[in-house]
C-alpha cells in the first residue's frame, strides 16, 4: 500500500500520530504513518505523565498503569514535589495522584507498535537511529525564555555542579523549544488536521505536551470517522471539539502564566509558594486534570 492509495495519511509517528493511526486503523481504515526517523529514536522530553494522561491512555488503548509498568515504560514515580529557590526555603507537598516519568524513546515506540498491530502501515525515513534504551541516565532540565541565551547554559551547568553531577562542565547539552502560547485556534486547513506539537499544544505553565498529543489525536480521529462520507467537513467537526475541550485550557492557563510573569521577579517564588500553601490540592488537581484551568472547576469525565 502506498500513500497515494491510503484512506488516511499521518505525518509524524510520535504519540499524536500513533494514537490517531491506532484509532483509525482499528476501525478498518487504510492508514499510512510516515516519520523521518526509524524507531526507536531519541526524543528530548521530560516525559511527564499526569493523571489525565493515564486516564486517556486507558480509554483509548485499554492499557492501564499496571500494563505500562509491566512494559517497563514508567521509569520513575513521584509522590511528592518540592518548590525551592536559591534564597528561599524549600516547600514540599505530597501528591494524591503520582507523577509518572517515562523515557520517550521507549514510550513512543510502544504506541507505534500498537498502531501497527491495529493495521496501520509505518513508513520510516531513510535515516536509521541507533539508541540503547537500557543505558542508565537521568533527565535533568531547566526552562527559561529564549532571550536568556548563553546565560541559560551557564546557569544549568552551575545547577549540575550543585547536584555534584560528575563532569558537569563537559557534558553535551540538548535543548528544544516549547510552543508556550503558540496554540492554534483552527488546527488544520482543508482536509489536513493538526494535532499535538503541530497544533502548538503544550501546557503554557508546565510545558506538558504528551497528554495534549494523545487527546488532540483522539478528537481528530473521531472527527474523521464521524465524517467519512464527507471528509472535507472533518476539520469543521474537529475544530468544534478542539475549541470546546482543549482551547479553553490553553487560554486560561496562558492567562495565568501572563499574570504570574507580570509580577516583579522577586515576587515569583513568594506568590507561587503562597498559592501552594493555601490551595495545594486545587493546584495538584488542576495540573493532574481533575480540575480545569478555567476557574479551577471540576471536569466532567470523558465517556468511555
Amino acid at each position: 500500500m502506498s500513500p497515494a492509495q491510503c484512506d488516511i495519511l499521518i505525518v509524524g509517528a510520535g504519540p499524536a500520530g500513533a494514537t490517531a493511526a491506532f484509532i483509525l486503523a482499528s476501525r478498518g481504515l487504510h492508514v499510512v504513518l510516515l516519520d523521518r526517523c526509524a524507531f526507536p529514536r531519541p526524543k528530548l522530553c521530560g516525559g511527564l505523565l499526569t493523571w489525565k494522561t493515564v486516564e486517556t491512555l486507558e480509554r483509548i488503548f485499554r492499557v492501564g498503569l499496571p500494563a505500562l509498568k509491566a512494559a517497563g515504560l514508567v521509569r520513575q514515580e513521584s509522590r511528592s514535589y518540592t518548590l525551592g529557590g536559591r534564597r528561599s526555603q524549600a516547600l514540599t507537598r505530597d501528591l494524591n495522584d503520582p507523577f509518572y516519568l517515562v523515557d520517550r524513546t521507549q514510550y513512543d515506540e510502544f504506541w507505534l507498535r500498537r498502531a501497527v498491530s491495529a493495521g496501520a502501515e509505518f513508513v520510516p525515513g531513510a535515516a536509521v537511529v541507533v539508541f540503547d534504551p537500557a543505558r542508565s541516565h537521568q533527565v535533568l532540565g531547566m526552562a527559561a525564555l529564549k532571550s536568556a541565551g548563553r546565560l541559560l547554559k551557564d546557569e544549568f551547568r552551575r545547577f549540575l555542579r550543585e547536584l555534584d553531577v560528575p563532569g558537569a562542565d563537559g557534558l553535551r547539552l540538548h535543548a528544544h523549544g516549547l510552543p508556550y502560547g503558540s496554540y492554534l485556534k483552527t488546527p488544520g486547513w482543508r482536509n489536513a488536521l493538526l494535532v499535538g506539537d503541530a497544533a502548538g499544544l503544550a501546557d503554557p505553565i508546565l510545558g506538558e505536551g504528551i497528554y495534549y498529543a494523545h487527546r488532540s489525536a483522539e478528537l481528530a480521529a473521531r472527527a474523521v470517522m464521524d465524517r467519512c462520507a464527507q471528509p472535507e467537513t472533518a476539520l469543521c467537526a474537529y475544530r468544534a471539539e478542539f475549541r470546546r475541550q482543549l482551547l479553553p485550557e490553553m487560554r486560561y492557563a496562558w492567562a495565568g502564566r501572563q499574570v504570574f510573569f507580570a509580577l516583579p521577579p522577586s515576587l515569583h517564588y513568594p506568590f507561587l509558594g503562597l498559592f501552594l500553601r493555601l490551595a495545594p490540592k486545587i493546584a495538584e488537581e488542576t495540573i493532574q486534570g481533575r480540575r480545569s484551568f478555567r476557574w479551577f472547576r471540576f471536569k466532567t469525565p470523558c465517556p468511555r
